[in-house]
C-alpha cells in the first residue's frame, strides 16, 4: 500500500459504506482548520509559549494524541508522565489548565490537508514524507513508551501512527464511541493500531469475530471516562418529569437520513405533548440546529454552554437513536430509551444490555413515558459485558500498558511495514 493510500483512504471507505457525504464534510472541516491556522496560527503559538513546556518535562513516557481522554491523562500521572499532541485552541486550553505538557500538531493537520489537495501523486508522496519526517523527529526526541490514539482512521492519527511504526513505538487506540456490530468492518477502528483498548467483552468479541484484530491485540479497558452511578427507584409526577432527546448529525454524512431523525423526534414530541411532559433537545456538536426547523417551534433546546454532565443531572429520561451519550446517561443511572429505526444499521441496545429499545411509534413511546411516571420503568442497568466500568481506571490502564510493554515485539511492526 502506498503511503498516500494509507493516510488518505478512510474518508472514501466511509463514503462507500453508506455515508455518501462523509468525505465532503470531513474535508470541509480540514479546510476550515487550515484556513484558520493560516490566519491565526500565531495566536496558537502564543498558547504554546504559555504552556508547560515539553522540553522541560521529565521522564516523558507516554504520548496521547488529542484531548479526547483528558480525564485519563490527568489520572495516569500517578503512573506515567504524559504528554499530549494538541491541534486546536480547546485542546491547548485544557492542557494548560491541567498543566499537561503538549506539542503542537496544528501544522501537521494543515500540511496534511495541503498534501491531500495536491493533484500530482508524486508530489503528494513527497509532502507526506516530509510530514512523516517531522513527526518522526518529534517522537525520537520525546521517546515515549507508547502512543495513545483516539482512532486509527483519520489523517492526523494515521500519520502519527505511521511515524510511530517507523520509530518502533507501539501504538494503542482507545475506543472513543459506540461501534455497531451491524456496521461494515472496514469503517471500524483497530485495523492498523498495534493494540486496541475496548469498553467491554462485547466489543472484544466483535473485533475478533469480524477479523478486525486478533485477541492478542485487544484488551478490555472499560469505559474511559469517570462516571457516578446514581441508580434510584422513584416515581416522576408528569408535571415534574423532564425528557431530553440527544441529537446526532446523521444528515451530515447522509442527507437522506434527515427525515428519519425528524420522524423519530416528531413521535417523541407528540408522546410528550399528550402527557404534558416538556421535551428538551440537545444538539450534537456536529449537528446544525437549522436542520430541525420543521419542529423547532415545538421543542425546547438545551443551553449551548450546558455540559453533558449538567444535562445528566438536569433531565430525568433520555431518548436518542444511537448516541453514545445515551448509553453514558444509562451508566449514570438515568432512564434511557433508544428509538430503533429499521432502515439504519444499528444494534438494538436492549438486546446487548445497554438500555431500553422502543420502536419508532408514538404510542409505544407514550406508553413507556407513562410507565416511567408510574414508577414501572426503572433504570436499565448497563451490562458489564457491554461496558465495563473499572473501579480504578488509571490503574487498569497502567496494568494493560505494563503487559503491552512486556509483550511488545517487532512482529506487529514487520507486518505493518509489509502492508504499507
Amino acid at each position: 500500500m502506498r503511503l498516500l493510500d494509507f493516510i488518505f483512504s478512510y474518508p472514501k471507505i466511509r463514503t462507500e459504506s453508506g455515508h455518501p457525504d462523509f468525505e465532503r464534510e470531513y474535508l470541509k472541516n480540514l479546510q476550515d482548520f487550515a484556513i484558520k491556522y493560516k490566519h491565526y496560527g500565531h495566536i496558537l503559538k502564543l498558547f504554546d509559549y504559555l504552556s508547560p513546556s515539553a522540553q522541560r518535562a521529565k521522564r516523558i513516557n507516554i504520548l496521547f494524541v488529542g484531548g479526547r481522554f483528558l480525564e485519563l491523562i490527568k489520572e495516569v500521572r500517578q503512573f506515567f508522565n504524559p504528554i499530549a499532541v494538541a491541534t486546536g485552541k480547546r485542546d491547548r486550553l485544557d492542557f494548560i489548565k491541567n498543566r499537561t505538557p503538549y506539542v503542537s500538531g496544528s501544522k501537521w493537520v494543515s500540511d496534511l490537508f495541503e498534501a491531500y489537495k495536491e493533484p500530482k501523486s508524486h508530489l503528494q508522496e513527497q509532502k507526506l514524507q516530509q510530514i512523516i519526517s517531522n513527526i518522526k523527529a518529534t517522537l525520537e526526541y520525546l521517546k515515549p513508551c507508547a502512543v495513545v490514539l483516539p482512532n486509527d482512521s483519520l489523517f492526523l492519527e494515521r500519520a502519527i501512527l505511521y511515524g510511530a511504526k517507523k520509530c518502533n513505538i507501539p501504538t494503542v487506540t482507545i475506543q472513543h464511541g459506540l461501534f455497531m456490530a451491524a456496521s461494515k468492518a472496514s469503517i471500524v477502528d483497530g485495523h492498523y493500531t498495534d493494540y486496541m483498548l475496548v469498553w467491554g467483552e462485547f466489543f472484544k468479541k466483535m473485533f475478533i469475530s469480524r477479523n478486525i484484530a486478533p485477541a492478542s491485540r485487544i484488551y478490555v479497558l472499560g469505559y474511559p471516562f469517570n462516571i457516578e452511578n446514581n441508580i434510584q427507584h422513584k416515581t416522576y409526577p408528569r408535571n415534574r418529569l423532564k425528557a431530553c432527546f440527544l441529537g446526532q448529525p446523521f444528515e451530515k454524512y447522509n442527507c437522506n437520513h434527515l427525515h428519519v431523525k425528524v420522524s423519530v423526534l416528531q413521535n417523541v414530541l407528540q408522546a410528550c405533548k399528550e402527557l404534558n411532559i416538556p421535551l428538551f433537545y440537545r444538539t450534537h456538536p456536529g449537528e446544525e440546529r437549522s436542520s430541525l426547523k420543521l419542529i423547532e417551534d415545538n421543542v425546547y433546546f438545551t443551553p449551548k454552554n450546558e455540559s453533558l454532565t449538567r444535562a445528566f443531572d438536569k433531565y430525568d429520561v433520555f431518548f436518542s437513536i444511537s448516541s453514545t451519550a445515551l448509553v453514558e446517561a444509562a451508566l449514570r443511572g438515568k432512564i434511557c430509551a433508544q428509538i430503533f429505526v429499521e432502515s439504519l444499521l444499528l444494534d438494538k441496545f436492549e438486546e446487548i444490555g445497554a438500555c431500553y429499545t422502543l420502536s419508532n411509534s408514538y404510542k409505544q413511546i407514550k406508553d413507556f413515558l407513562r410507565d416511567v411516571c408510574e414508577g414501572k420503568k426503572l433504570p436499565f442497568g448497563v451490562s458489564s459485558k457491554y461496558i465495563y466500568c473499572p473501579d480504578n481506571l488509571a490503574e487498569t490502564f497502567f496494568n494493560i500498558m505494563q503487559t503491552i510493554r512486556v509483550n511488545w515485539e517487532n512482529t506487529a511492526t514487520r507486518q505493518f511495514k509489509e502492508e504499507i
